[in-house]
């Protein structure tokens, strides 16, 4: 572990040299800029990765041209003509990512960016996961007992099922849906049930969330550290003023439709329609304990309301 400590400490400085916001993690460097006029941050982010070049060969690294790229983030409704926009490094253009281009997407830690932000992308790829996952199961469930399968669906599905959720798990992709039929068709399987059983009981047994719960227990949770200051620092005023009393999170007013679906907005949401008892909890072990408690005994409530339903028809 002393070798990435060292080289992370090596270039620890980079952010000093150039005004764009810079990300580190290992050897895999990110740069953000952002600008109104197209033209004008085209100009500015030449600039400033002229000056990130310069850091990189006064400290006698090597940078990578062929392997750097651009994506430039746009709502659907714009235009952006790749012609008439060039971003360099040393004299040489940088490959683009986004729509009519060899890449359409790129990995950030794990976690897959298109130039839209919609998140179709990544949540395919989630899909394909927890698909092959569901193919491992169901070869497994005649074989392995119970409590080993349980361990494959954490370690094959409910990972990727949680792993950056409050970014992506509220989108208003069209793929987003797939991964409930999914994750329903793993539940069915995990349980050896019948191909069209009911969810909500084989959930509720195997202690399992459904995906839209994972969700929000993940959303609360991250409320419940933000509310009691056990977050980074870098989270500090995230959000609205904190009601002492009720412990809710003054939210403002959305400006545009697309943006309920931005992490900054649908977490107060969530954490704001707890009961007063759940927010105050003494530690957030018992928070997560009692919240998750909730969610699956909601489950134990469901009734078949179809008349003949064929999954309630006894073979």
């Amino acid at each position: 572990m002393l070798g990435p400590i060292l080289f992370l400490l090596y270039i620890n400085d980079l952010p000093n040299a150039t005004n764009l916001y810079t990300t580190l993690f290992a050897d895999d460097t990110g740069f953000l800029i952002s600008s109104t006029n197209i033209k004008l941050l085209e100009k500015q982010a030449n600039t400033e990765l002229s000056k990130a070049f310069e850091w990189f060969k006064a400290n006698k690294l090597t940078l990578n041209v062929a392997k750097t790229k651009y994506i430039v983030f746009i709502s659907p409704k714009m235009t952006f003509d790749q012609n008439t926009f060039d971003i360099k490094i040393n004299n040489i253009s940088l490959e683009r990512i986004g729509n009519n281009c060899k890449d359409t997407y790129f990995k950030f830690v794990g976690v897959r960016l298109d130039e839209f932000l919609n998140w179709n992308q990544h949540v395919k790829h989630i899909s394909l996961k927890i698909s092959s996952a569901n193919f491992v199961l169901n070869q497994a469930k005649k074989l392995l007992p119970l409590n080993i399968r349980m361990l494959i669906y954490n370690s094959l599905v409910k990972s990727h099922l949680e792993y950056g959720i409050l970014a992506w798990g509220n989108a208003k992709s069209k793929e987003i849906n797939k991964i409930s039929i999914i994750q329903k068709r793993i539940i069915r399987t995990l349980s050896n049930s019948k191909y069209n059983a009911h969810t909500d009981p084989i959930y509720s047994c195997l202690k399992i969330l459904k995906f839209e719960d994972i969700l929000q227990y993940n959303s609360i949770t991250f409320m419940y550290k933000y509310t009691n200051s056990i977050l980074p620092d870098s989270f500090t005023n995230m959000f609205g003023e904190i009601n002492q009393r009720s412990r809710n999170i003054r939210t403002d007013k959305i400006r545009y439709k697309t943006l309920c679906t931005y992490p900054k907005a649908f977490l107060p949401k969530y954490w704001n329609s707890l009961n007063m008892n759940l927010k105050y909890s003494s530690s957030i072990k018992v928070f997560q304990s009692n919240a998750k408690f909730n969610m699956i005994e909601a489950y134990k409530s469901f009734t078949c309301r179809k008349s003949n339903c064929y999954s309630c028809k006894k073979p």
